[in-house]
């Protein structure tokens, strides 16, 4: 399944100004002096919002979404989503 994942277009940002963009390669990007964030093209899986969304919750994401779960658990997706919504 993983023999060929470090080959073709990977994902990567520049600390520094904070871009994000697609490189043919690994070799590319570390050329570039960019952090590879994933193989693939950026935004080929995730869009701007979720890749935001990803990053600014990965902190606090799993102690949430566990507390949601317990509290929902018998009340339907829609209260699971409700919850996890709320700030």
């Amino acid at each position: 399944l993983y023999e060929h994942i470090n080959e073709g277009p990977v994902c990567a940002f520049d600390y520094k100004c904070g871009t994000l963009k697609s490189f043919p390669n690994e070799m590319t990007a570390n050329l570039a002096n960019a952090t590879i964030s994933h193989c693939g093209a950026c935004a080929s899986c995730s869009s701007w919002n979720d890749l935001e969304l990803q990053w600014s919750t990965r902190d606090d994401l799993s102690e949430k979404a566990q507390k949601c779960g317990t509290k929902t658990m018998f009340k339907g997706i829609d209260a699971l989503q409700d919850c996890l919504e709320e700030d």
